[in-house]
């Protein structure tokens, strides 16, 4: 199966923290689209707890939102927000708080 398409939507993130969240993303958007992971809703959860365990560790305060089609506003720390999409996937991450 080929890497999904990545298409970086707005980024204020330091390459190496971006890269490891996009790499983190994509490995469970793999599961999804191999069927390891049976719903919408198991996959978003997954996809949180997996990244939030990777941030988490040093740093609180990230939040992180995914679906389709949707705008957003927010008050981030600085270097701390993505937003991209994996094929029709969205994901915006941020640091608040």
């Amino acid at each position: 199966m080929e890497d999904p398409k990545c298409d970086i939507l707005y980024e204020h993130m330091h390459y190496e923290k971006k890269t490891k969240l996009i790499r983190i993303a994509k490995e469970i958007y793999e599961n999804i689209n191999n069927n390891k992971i049976n719903s919408w809703r198991c996959a978003t959860i997954a996809l949180r707890d997996k990244i939030k365990e990777n941030l988490d560790f040093n740093e609180k305060g990230w939040h992180i939102i995914i679906g389709q089609k949707f705008g957003f506003f927010c008050t981030h720390e600085i270097y701390n927000a993505l937003h991209f999409k994996l094929d029709h996937i969205e994901f915006l991450i941020f640091k608040h708080g």
